[in-house]
């Protein structure tokens, strides 16, 4: 019964040093794709037309959170370098999700094991959905940057607002500046279509499982609270309500805000998960050491066997 008590207890605190490294992982991942759509947000601010997604306006205005100027564009590289950080955080989302759904065969399974998960495939379509979205939208991203830094910063120029516009001196030239952005911004999103789609599929699925199966998993049916399907939409309410251009930016970060709140409230389940199996585990095999001492002493004698 000792080795019983033992083996679970170190399983559970394995479990647990996991749940929090991946939580500590996915928190600084979130917190560098939140400085990069930040920075895409104030650089759609400053060189985009608000009635038209993507297309350059005619002057660059001022940014709201950084300078955009030709000496600071290193910065395109460092927010296009986070989509590089992308598996990195799916795999820190994933993996507690993993270890979380599973079911509990009897009351003696004591800790959280890696065996008969019952979500394998919605987690394997999270991780390729956050794949292909930080491939396509961070990293290809960069490329809706590169027309409008070319037409406000053009070579020989004092920054004066006026781009290409007075050198190539043509009517037709704000119509290829158009057309070319627009086919840029679709091929993006062509690009990032099938890991948007695994993304609603497995988040759907993962809130069907939590709702309807309650004895596949360890998560309360208020971690749907917590689902990227369920945080667009409040997001996207709160975005509706609060001025620009909180709202605007709000909204826009909703890459970040659907993987950060999944990651922290798996993490807050599974660490009451792991005390609560805990208590039980302790409970259990204290029950089992007093029914094998009974047994192996014998039935306690009476005043009349005496």
């Amino acid at each position: 019964m000792g080795w019983f008590s033992s083996n679970n207890n170190n399983s559970i605190d394995d479990d647990k040093a996991l749940v929090r490294a991946c939580c500590v992982v996915g928190f600084l991942c979130s917190a560098w794709n939140l400085f990069g759509d930040l920075y895409f947000m104030d650089f759609f601010t400053v060189h985009m037309r608000e009635e038209t997604f993507g297309m350059i306006r005619e002057e660059k205005k001022s940014g709201y959170l950084f300078q955009f100027n030709p000496r600071n564009q290193w910065l395109v590289f460092l927010v296009q370098a986070g989509g590089w950080m992308y598996p990195i955080w799916a795999m820190a989302t994933a993996i507690p999700l993993y270890i979380g759904f599973q079911a509990e065969e009897n009351e003696t399974s004591g800790a959280i094991s890696w065996k008969k998960c019952r979500a394998t495939v919605p987690c394997a379509l999270l991780v390729y959905g956050l794949c292909l979205v930080g491939g396509a939208f961070h990293s290809a991203f960069a490329f809706i940057t590169v027309l409008p830094n070319v037409v406000h910063y053009p070579p020989n120029s004092n920054n004066d607002g006026g781009g290409w516009s007075d050198l190539v001196g043509t009517e037709q030239f704000p119509l290829f500046l158009e057309m070319a952005q627009t086919r840029i911004i679709q091929h993006i999103f062509a690009g990032a279509l099938p890991g948007l789609v695994a993304l609603q599929i497995s988040s759907v699925w993962i809130a069907l499982l939590v709702h309807y199966r309650s004895q596949y998993h360890q998560f309360p049916k208020w971690f749907n609270l917590f689902n990227p399907v369920t945080t667009t939409i409040w997001v996207q309410a709160l975005g509706a309500i609060l001025p620009n251009p909180v709202g605007f930016y709000l909204v826009g970060c909703l890459g970040t805000w659907g993987p950060l709140f999944l990651n922290l409230g798996t993490t807050y389940c599974l660490w009451n998960a792991n005390a609560t199996n805990a208590y039980s585990i302790r409970e259990t095999a204290s029950r089992f050491s007093w029914e094998e001492k009974r047994r192996l002493v014998g039935p306690a004698k009476t005043t009349e066997d005496k």
